[in-house]
C-alpha cells in the first residue's frame, strides 16, 4: 500500500469515528446522578492494521468511560472531542505495534492504556473504569 493509500485509510477512520455509537446506550435508562457512577459512551473506533505496504485487517472497538461523579457528566461531554482523539492515536498506536489487539490480554493493556489517557483528559473527576463494549477484529 503507498502512503496515499494509508492516508486515505486513515481518513475513512476518522469519517467512521463520527459515526453514531451501535453499543447500548446507557443514557437512555441512566440518568446522571450527583455522586453516583456513570458511563459516558464513545462513538465506535475504526483502525486498519498495516502490515508492511497494505492494510491487512480492520479493528473496530466501541468504548464506554465509566465516570465517579455522574454530577461531572456535562462537563466530560464537553471534553468529548479530546477524548476521542486521544483514543483513536491510542488504538491506533496500539494496534500498529501488536499487529492488531490479540488475546484477551491485549484488550487488558488496551483498557489501560484509554484509562490513562481518559484520566489524564478528566482530570477533574475519577475514571473508575474503561470499558470495551465492542471489540471486532476481521482480516481483510
Amino acid at each position: 500500500m503507498r502512503i496515499s493509500e494509508v492516508k486515505r485509510a486513515l481518513a475513512v477512520a476518522i469519517v467512521l469515528l463520527a459515526a453514531p455509537a451501535f453499543a447500548a446506550d446507557r443514557s437512555a435508562v441512566t440518568v446522571a446522578v450527583p455522586g453516583k457512577p456513570f458511563f459516558f459512551q464513545l462513538a465506535p473506533i475504526f483502525v486498519p492494521v498495516i502490515d508492511k505496504d497494505k492494510v491487512t485487517r480492520q479493528v473496530s472497538i466501541a468504548v464506554a468511560i465509566e465516570i465517579a461523579d455522574g454530577a461531572q457528566a456535562t462537563k466530560v461531554e464537553t471534553h468529548r472531542q479530546q477524548l476521542d482523539d486521544a483514543f483513536l492515536r491510542d488504538i491506533y498506536v496500539f494496534v500498529q505495534q501488536r499487529g492488531g489487539v490479540g488475546p484477551p490480554s491485549g484488550q487488558t493493556a488496551l483498557k489501560a492504556r484509554l484509562r490513562q489517557s481518559a484520566q489524564r483528559i478528566l482530570d477533574f473527576v475519577p475514571v473508575t473504569e474503561v470499558e470495551i463494549e465492542e471489540f471486532f477484529e476481521k482480516n481483510k
